[in-house]
């Protein structure tokens, strides 16, 4: 979600839970549902957002939902953290790199401190909500074991529960996989779970005190490869089964609530 009209944002608010009932509704206890909320930046109206918050606590089949996370790069934490106490279950806060100067260089124009890390994960757990570190990796890093372990070191001394290394969908994906795999070959990490699937190579590995850390190579548009593993509700308020909105999820084809493998 982003900045929208004060018209679109109405509208939005208005039909965004009507859609959510009908793909719940359709998807029944076939599969566990879970819901993202991201964006770009879904904070950045925090008065919006937490219209959003107000809107899901009223959710009448809120109990049919296993989980809901927020993905977030942490610039309106402070304001909209009370409003998710009780909705969400998970935040996944954009780091990108624990290094200052490499961090501002990513983010353009939002300079967070390694304090503010501290002060937003610490007011995620006094509303019960735990989080979790993601760094997309977009360019060739050298030496990425050194990279790992810093990071990890970081993340745990900031007080998040797990590191998320993240594949940009957009460029290669060969250096992202090396990367994981050579993660996993490490008798230093303990490999949890580990899927090659046809929308995505994942892993979740632990670490000796029990820190998590996952890797997660996906793809733009999920339907392109198995449709029925997500459904999105888009800007407009509208519900799709693609990234791209081009199928209405009135008009997805295939039986609602299972997975397709396109091959």
């Amino acid at each position: 979600m982003e900045k929208l009209t004060t018209t679109l944002k109405q509208k939005w608010l208005d039909n965004f839970l009507i859609v959510l009932e009908q793909i719940v509704v359709k998807i029944g206890r076939r599969q566990p549902i879970s819901i993202d909320i991201t964006g770009n930046e879904p904070t950045l109206d925090a008065d919006f957002f937490i219209e959003v918050m107000h809107k899901l606590r009223g959710f009448s089949l809120r109990s049919n939902i296993s989980r809901i996370t927020c993905t977030t790069n942490g610039v309106n934490i402070k304001k909209v953290a009370p409003f998710m106490n009780g909705i969400i279950n998970y935040v996944n806060i954009s780091v990108h790199d624990y290094n200052q100067e490499r961090r501002n260089s990513i983010f353009g124009s939002y300079y967070p401190t390694d304090e503010d890390y501290r002060e937003n994960v610490q007011i995620l757990l006094d509303n019960n909500i735990h989080s979790s570190a993601i760094a997309v990796i977009d360019r060739k890093i050298e030496n990425f074991s050194n990279f790992r372990d810093e990071f990890i070191e970081w993340a745990e001394s900031i007080g998040f529960v797990s590191l998320r290394f993240r594949h940009n969908v957009y460029s290669d994906g060969d250096a992202f996989l090396s990367y994981m795999n050579e993660t996993t070959s490490n008798n230093h990490f303990f490999t949890i779970q580990k899927e090659d699937t046809p929308d995505s190579n994942w892993c979740q590995l632990s670490t000796s005190n029990g820190f998590m850390l996952f890797f997660l190579k996906g793809v733009v548009d999920t339907y392109q490869v198995s449709p029925g593993i997500e459904f999105i509700v888009h800007d407009d308020g509208k519900a799709y089964a693609d990234f791209n909105k081009t199928i209405p999820f009135e008009k997805y084809k295939f039986p609602i609530g299972y997975v397709f493998d396109k091959r």
